[in-house]
């Protein structure tokens, strides 16, 4: 999302064993990032992404 809307970000990777949930503090501040950046953009301006989570799957 933000590549697609072209807002500035950095990602670590989590520090945390086996996969993140997507609910640790560390992905809060995240997420609270982009709620913000995203609010400087017009609405119609927006971006958001769409993906097949099949695709994401690595067996």
């Amino acid at each position: 999302m933000a590549e697609a809307n072209h807002i500035a970000f950095k990602s670590e990777e989590s520090l945390s064993i086996g996969p993140c949930a997507g609910t640790c503090e560390k992905c809060d501040e995240k997420s609270k990032y982009l709620r913000k950046q995203m609010q400087n953009i017009p609405e119609e301006k927006r971006v958001y992404p769409q993906s097949d989570p099949r695709e994401a799957v690595e067996l």
